[in-house]
């Protein structure tokens, strides 16, 4: 894929929150339809922050994020929905939903003031569940399923969406191993199946390197040590490195300095930190 495939843009994006501070100055950064990009960095870097923004939940300081050529800050929440959807790890919503109904909620942006399903809204409905894995399931109680099995069936209903770019906030944070490697895996697939552009923020180094067709890596911009000169702010500044894994895994810039000041080293023989 070429930049002309570019689905998703940070134009000049700088991000903070009035009277603390920017947390992300002028970054600049593309997502492409077929591509699974994992969100890598330390707690606290920001990575919350910019999925707010690429959602279109956080207003920018200065610059834009667009989708499809679109400035999602200009937009009614409507079209937003229509153009980017989220996936979060809220593990209690929806229980009483059976896995059918929870999917469909996905349609919202696009059934009317009225909600009512089309013939072709519920084929859209039937193919996300399919896609996903849980057509036997399609009738169960989002509450009786196991944490993976949720977790594909959020992912089925931000399918249903329809939209082009798909964000995930830590999607794996309650899983086990092997549905960690199960839920990255379909994601990839997904991603190139659907001509989705998807992006989730994750812990999981070693599966996200495998499994990710690029990295967005946040890390400490290289003016964030103060001087006495600097403003003293609640938050830290961040900057975003973006490359293939064996680019990032490669650069003395990427992968290797993710942790600054940390007892860690990057391995790339195992795609893994470890201990110093």
């Amino acid at each position: 894929m070429t930049d002309n495939a570019a689905i998703l843009r940070l134009e000049h994006l700088t991000l903070g929150y009035p009277g603390r501070g920017d947390v992300f100055r002028d970054l600049g950064a593309t997502l492409r339809r077929g591509e699974l990009v994992s969100l890598l960095g330390a707690n606290g870097s920001g990575k919350s922050t910019l999925l707010k923004a690429l959602a279109g939940n956080l207003r920018p300081s200065s610059g834009m994020v667009e989708v499809e050529g679109r400035n999602l800050a200009t937009l009614p929440a409507m079209a937003r929905a229509r153009l980017v959807s989220i996936v979060t790890t809220e593990k209690g919503m929806a229980g009483g939903l059976t896995v059918e109904e929870l999917v469909a909620m996905g349609r919202y942006p696009h059934t009317g003031a009225l909600g009512r399903h089309t013939p072709a809204d519920r084929r859209i409905i039937a193919s996300a569940i399919e896609a996903v894995g849980l057509t036997p399931l399609a009738d169960r109680l989002t509450a009786t399923l196991s944490d993976g099995e949720r977790q594909k069936a959020m992912i089925a209903r931000a399918l249903a969406q329809d939209t082009p770019v798909m964000l995930l906030d830590e999607p794996t944070a309650f899983l086990d191993a092997a549905s960690r490697i199960e839920t990255l895996s379909l994601l990839r697939d997904l991603a190139a199946e659907h001509s989705r552009a998807i992006l989730l923020s994750t812990h999981d180094i070693s599966p996200a390197l495998r499994l990710s067709t690029r990295l967005w890596l946040v890390k400490p911009a290289a003016s964030a040590n103060p001087t006495p000169h600097t403003p003293v702010t609640d938050y830290p500044l961040s900057t975003l490195i973006t490359g293939t894994p064996a680019e990032l895994a490669a650069s003395s810039d990427g992968l290797p300095s993710l942790f600054p000041g940390r007892a860690v080293r990057f391995s790339p023989s195992t795609s893994e930190y470890l201990p110093l």
